[in-house]
């Protein structure tokens, strides 16, 4: 089951509500673009390749549509992977997923949306305070998600720059998954900042790096995009 979890892709409790999350989320918002440009960052399309620690290296496909649609497509050497998620319906080479391994899919999708969540939770975003992660100090915001999930976002407050974000899914017995990302190669594309390069772990592990190549801010895709 974690294997499966880490090829599809710490929460701590809340402290307070605080206007200072407002503050910062301003901050966020400002840095990526301003709340036009994030707001008009509804489609997207990226394209790239992956390193993984188990299955080596993979071509990278992914486009996303808000709020909830994503789709994956990872080209191996002989194979090829497609995830696909369509709000409360998640798939896998073709077969309907549920449980652990849409719910790694749903925080797949935050992530790749985290100025515009923030921007839209911000009356529900909690402030967590400054927190050390990879021996830098960050300021901490707790963003409700749907299905009863959460995602914590590490911000740079000197930048406005998303620097991590970690998040975690129930797994039965084996309690939850802890993921979480670190963002560098920060780009420009129609005006949004992007993150070009992401490095990924579960639970403690390394999982791999995805380094983008292009990214694209689409007008639409076509509603095929997001069926098996």
């Amino acid at each position: 089951m974690l294997n499966a979890l880490v090829a599809c892709f710490i929460v701590g409790a809340p402290l307070a509500q605080s206007s200072g999350a407002t503050a910062v989320v301003d901050q966020v918002v400002a840095a990526y673009g301003g709340r036009k440009v994030v707001a008009a960052a509804r489609v997207l399309r990226q394209k790239g390749h992956v390193i993984t620690e188990t299955r080596g290296s993979a071509a990278l496909l992914r486009e996303f549509g808000r709020p909830d649609r994503l789709r994956v497509e990872l080209k191996y050497p002989g194979n090829t992977e497609v995830r696909l998620l369509n709000g409360a319906s998640a798939f896998r080479e073709g077969r309907p997923v549920s449980g652990p391994m849409r719910d790694a899919m749903l925080l797949q999708a935050a992530r790749l949306d985290l100025p515009a969540l923030l921007d839209e939770a911000r009356a529900r975003v909690t402030d967590l305070g400054v927190q050390q992660r990879s021996g830098l100090a960050m300021r901490a915001l707790l963003v409700p998600l749907g299905f009863g999930l959460q995602i914590t976002v590490f911000v740079d407050e000197r930048s406005g720059r998303i620097l991590r974000s970690e998040g975690s899914v129930p797994a039965g017995p084996m309690g939850r998954v802890e993921f979480w990302t670190d963002y560098s190669d920060f780009r420009r594309a129609k005006g949004m900042l992007f993150a070009f390069a992401e490095e990924n772990f579960a639970s403690g592990r390394r999982t791999g790096r995805t380094q983008l190549d292009t990214v694209e801010v689409m007008d639409a895709l076509p509603a095929t995009t997001w069926t098996p």
